[in-house]
């Protein structure tokens, strides 16, 4: 793959000792990371190509919650001589309860949405990839109404989540209670191309 978005990542030396090793070291892999403030020390990172992406920069940003929590890993660049901007994200858990938790989420997905839009507003060409473990179904309201990211965007703005039609169907990224769920989500604008999606 072009572009790998992780979670639960314990530090960059960690991600280095993934890249190197025999099965992936060919495809040349680069790292952005940053340490984050979990209180658990996780942060995500965003392994990709070079020979595809052009990074033109990075940075973390804090989803101001009320507990410490992962960063939002944001990058932009080029990716095969489109102009583009990747979010990888890890929310809150729903460990405590999912009416605890959830304004956690809602957080971290309202400032998501807003640095979306102001990536818009200054570059409005840019096509955008948000990719990660939202800890949340396409059809919460953190995604569905915060981010506004739906499986048949209505209005401009609004982001495009293809694994919603997934989830409806009864799949998921994990089961617990014997139920499949969805917290695993990669979400674009509406003037992305989407690329097949290979079942495994």
């Amino acid at each position: 793959p072009t572009l790998l978005g992780l979670a639960e990542v314990e530090n960059r030396a960690v991600v280095q000792d993934l890249v190197s090793t025999p099965h992936l070291s060919k495809a040349g892999y680069a790292i952005c990371h940053y340490d984050s403030p979990d209180e658990r020390g996780i942060d995500v990172a965003l392994l990709y190509r070079p020979d595809h992406l052009r990074l033109d920069g990075s940075r973390a940003i804090s989803p101001n919650t009320d507990n410490p929590t992962r960063d939002i890993l944001t990058a932009w660049g080029e990716l095969d001589g489109e102009p583009i901007f990747i979010a990888v994200v890890h929310f809150p858990s729903r460990i405590g309860g999912v009416k605890f938790t959830e304004p956690e989420r809602i957080a971290c997905a309202a400032r998501l949405r807003e640095v979306v839009d102001s990536d818009r507003n200054t570059s409005p060409e840019r096509k955008i990839i948000i990719m990660g473990d939202m800890n949340d179904n396409p059809h919460n309201k953190s995604i569905r109404e915060d981010l506004k990211a739906t499986h048949r965007p209505k209005e401009a703005g609004e982001l495009y989540n293809p694994f919603a039609e997934l989830k409806r169907k009864g799949k998921g990224t994990s089961v617990y209670d014997g139920q499949w769920n969805m917290y695993d989500n990669i979400v674009v604008s509406q003037n992305t191309p989407l690329l097949p999606i290979h079942k495994r």
